[in-house]
């Protein structure tokens, strides 16, 4: 296949096709954005790429930014390959790419949904890292020595237990059939996927362990209670037919939810009015084992708010985020 981005012209069609499918692939992108136009969303999703790989971050898909995209892409086909997944390393994400990924994570135990973010990207690695082995020391000679009396302890001392990451799932609201609320052409589930990503990406790089979740509210909530999920947050956006309704909620079911939720909401941005915490009895807070929450980040239908969530995805994921780590600090979730 020849390579789209030879051509000059990279603002519509195939070419911009494949940066988003490329950006897509590599959880850089929403799963609605791939109609080969560029807009703002694909504008917003080549920054983030740009930041991450430590590129000028101008929103602009020049020679610099093709490479890297184009090589990354490469990168991961040609491992995918050499692992017995048969894909052609071409540089573009496509059908038997997203098939390969796909195989790879259900041999893996991995969340099965084709896209190579950073936990599939990290196991790839791994499988193709040469093993540790440790040299052989030559045995030595056995000196025989008098037994020592052991001295017992005045107080039992504990086993020193091994760190183990924070599990923490992320369920990105409406991700399926279902878009969820909309307003125009603007749809729930969006929003939801955009900062939903990025509040996963921001808790892997503090170390915690994280899942996505999608489906039904059933698979849903089995996947994070066998997995053993120590928190759940459940990204949606509100909506209401009086366009002025605006604010962030934060709804929870339990009394380590409570305190969860009062987190989220008290390092939330201060440009959103702060509507409360409050009890609920939402099927997937009644249905999940760990401390669950669902942050309804802002309402879609009012305008200016909606200007503002699609405005401060990083802002609004770095604080979820931050309340997170700190509910997970106080509560000692190792």
């Amino acid at each position: 296949m020849d390579n789209p981005f030879s051509r000059r012209d990279i603002r519509r069609g195939k070419a911009v096709y494949w940066i988003q499918q490329n950006l897509y692939w590599l959880n850089f992108n929403s799963v609605d954005n791939r109609d080969g136009k560029f807009g703002p969303k694909t504008e917003y999703w080549v920054k983030r790429f740009q930041k991450h790989k430590g590129l000028k971050v101008d929103g602009i898909v020049g020679t610099a930014t093709v490479k890297v995209l184009w090589d990354e892409v490469k990168k991961y086909q040609r491992i995918l390959n050499s692992l017995g997944h048969h894909v052609v390393p071409d540089g573009l994400a496509g059908p038997l790419t997203f098939k390969a990924t796909r195989d790879f994570q259900y041999k893996h135990l991995l969340l099965v949904d084709g896209i190579c973010g950073p936990a599939t990207r990290r196991k790839l690695i791994r499988e193709t890292a040469p093993p540790i082995t440790k040299p052989v020391e030559p045995t030595k000679p056995v000196k025989l020595v008098k037994p020592l009396r052991l001295i017992e302890p005045a107080e039992p001392i504990e086993p020193v237990k091994e760190a183990v990451p924070k599990r923490g799932a992320v369920d990105i609201g409406h991700l399926g059939k279902d878009s969820g609320a909309f307003h125009g052409s603007e749809k729930e589930v969006t929003l939801n996927t955009l900062i939903g990503k990025c509040l996963a990406d921001k808790l892997l790089e503090a170390g915690l362990s994280v899942r996505i979740l999608s489906g039904t509210l059933r698979e849903r909530c089995d996947v994070a209670n066998s997995w053993g999920a120590d928190f759940i947050i459940s990204v949606h956006c509100n909506a209401s037919t009086d366009e002025k309704a605006h604010g962030v909620e934060v709804w929870y079911a339990s009394e380590t939810g409570r305190k969860l939720a009062s987190l989220i909401l008290k390092g939330y941005p201060p440009e959103f009015y702060k509507r409360g915490v409050k009890k609920g009895n939402f099927y997937v807070l009644r249905h999940t084992k760990a401390p669950c929450v669902i942050v309804e980040c802002g309402f879609i239908s009012n305008p200016t708010e909606r200007k503002l969530l699609f405005t401060l995805v990083p802002e609004i994921s770095g604080a979820i985020a931050d309340a997170v780590i700190r509910w997970c600090d106080q509560n000692k979730v190792v």
